[in-house]
């Protein structure tokens, strides 16, 4: 990814983010992001993950990656911490994306 061809929206409205019946993040402070890939990526404050929810697998560069284990888990990589950036992803320090191909997301 390019790192400097990322557009950064405020997303106004509340975002839930779900794995069946289980909420895994909620709030609304969401980032939503795009040039990642072709669907845009919510990402929410670290403060708003319920991180109870997930397992810490891998990091690679800036990412801390989570597999879901909630709700009968099997979820692999759905979200990742960002935890260093430069250029665009500096604002994203600290906020959690989440794979909208894996896991349910409810903005509004």
């Amino acid at each position: 990814m390019d790192r400097d061809q990322l557009r950064i929206e405020v997303e106004h409205r509340p975002v839930v983010v779900k794995h069946h019946d289980a909420v895994i993040a909620s709030s609304e402070h969401a980032l939503l992001v795009h040039g990642q890939r072709e669907t845009p990526i919510y990402y929410l404050p670290s403060a708003d993950v319920y991180f109870e929810q997930m397992a810490r697998t891998d990091a690679v560069e800036d990412f801390q990656y989570y597999s879901v284990t909630a709700s009968g888990g099997g979820v692999e990589r759905a979200a990742w911490l960002v935890a260093d950036g430069c250029g665009a992803t500096l604002r994203l320090v600290d906020y959690v994306g989440f794979d909208p191909d894996k896991l349910h997301i409810i903005a509004g």
